[in-house]
């Protein structure tokens, strides 16, 4: 069995075990089409309560720095950009589904690498902001899966990476499939954009993407937001594909927690 085979059968799974609330799915199916109805979408969205409530206290909060009060789900969608909304949608559905000790941790780590991601597209002008955002957010959608799949044995891929084994490695040996792949195809199961599907499938090699300075984006989001810190983060390797540097790390990276700690608190 391929990896792909591999990843539709865990995903099946996964849907079976954590089946997204049904107005999730309906958002994600009206936004499928690229002339969708704005009405429509805050129609659906108005019926959850709770993701209402997300949208609306994430777009009022300092992190947007709007300065009126926005208290219509439209115009909510209208200023966050349609895919800060699905990045919102997706990342809400799936926080029911690492609500475990490890799973938060890595919820509160996507978090800050979507944050960082936002950034460094805005300064540097590569992609845009939002969706740098979604893709930041669901870059490590595929470890999520995988503890919701089976977390015991996810425990056997952290005794492989404490005994020097790469993580990728580590996930292929225990799963027959890694993080990244699973992730590419949670993220084509549900119609993301193809650069979105592409960052998420390469954001452990570059070299590979079709977008390496998208991807490159969520690398040194990562690196920078990864518990185990290290000023250097910058290999040769990844260097020659990568034309952009931090010249202090240690300092975005404390803005970009700064900032993540508001977003924590609304979703």
């Amino acid at each position: 069995m391929n990896s792909e085979e591999v990843s539709k059968r865990i995903l099946d799974v996964v849907v079976e075990l954590e089946a997204m609330p049904i107005v999730f799915l309906e958002a994600m199916e009206i936004m499928k089409d690229d002339q969708f109805s704005y009405s429509k979408l805050s129609k659906t969205i108005s019926k959850d309560i709770a993701l209402s409530a997300r949208i609306l206290n994430l777009v009022n909060s300092a992190y947007f720095g709007i300065p009126n009060p926005v208290t219509k789900i439209n115009d909510a969608i209208s200023l966050l950009g349609i895919k800060t909304v699905k990045g919102v949608i997706m990342g809400m559905a799936m926080k029911p589904m690492v609500m475990t000790k490890r799973g938060h941790e890595l919820w509160k780590h996507s978090i800050r690498c979507a944050v960082a991601s936002e950034i460094l597209s805005e300064n540097l002008k590569i992609a845009s902001p939002e969706e740098a955002f979604v893709i930041g957010l669901l870059h490590d959608v595929g470890r999520a899966i995988f503890y919701i799949y089976n977390l015991s044995k996810y425990k056997d891929v952290e005794f492989l990476i404490n005994k020097g084994t790469d993580k990728l490695t580590a996930e292929q040996s225990v799963y027959k499939v890694d993080h990244a792949e699973l992730g590419y195809a949670f993220a084509k199961k549900y119609q993301l954009p193809a650069i979105i599907c592409d960052s998420i499938r390469y954001h452990h090699s570059l070299q590979n993407s079709s977008a390496s300075s998208v991807t490159g984006i969520v690398y040194v989001a990562e690196k920078i937001t990864q518990d185990k810190f290290e000023d250097s983060i910058f290999d040769s390797e990844v260097s020659s594909v990568i034309d952009f540097e931090l010249s202090n790390p240690i300092e975005f990276r404390e803005m970009v927690f700064k900032r993540s700690d508001s977003i924590i608190g609304i979703l």
